[in-house]
C-alpha cells in the first residue's frame, strides 16, 4: 500500500465519520434544560484537564497499537 493511497483512505474515513457526527448533532432535538441553562463564564476554561490527558495519551496508543488495525509497517 502506498503512502498516497493510505492518505486517501484515511481522508475518506474522516469524511464519513464527520458526516455521521454532523447528521447526529443536527438531528438531535434540543432539550429545554439545555436551552434554559445559563451560559458559561468568560473565565471558564475552553479545554478541561481530561481533554489534555486524552490528547496526550492518544498518540501513544496509536504508536503502540496502531499497526494492528491500520496495516502500516512498524519502523
Amino acid at each position: 500500500m502506498s503512502v498516497l493511497s493510505a492518505a486517501v483512505q484515511l481522508s475518506w474515513i474522516n469524511i464519513i465519520i464527520d458526516t455521521f457526527a454532523a447528521i447526529a448533532s443536527a438531528t438531535d432535538p434540543a432539550s429545554h434544560s439545555l436551552l434554559d441553562s445559563k451560559p458559561d463564564k468568560l473565565s471558564a476554561p475552553l479545554f478541561l484537564v481530561n481533554m489534555y490527558v486524552q490528547a496526550d495519551r492518544y498518540p501513544i496508543h496509536v504508536l503502540n497499537h496502531g499497526h494492528s488495525y491500520l496495516s502500516f509497517p512498524r519502523t
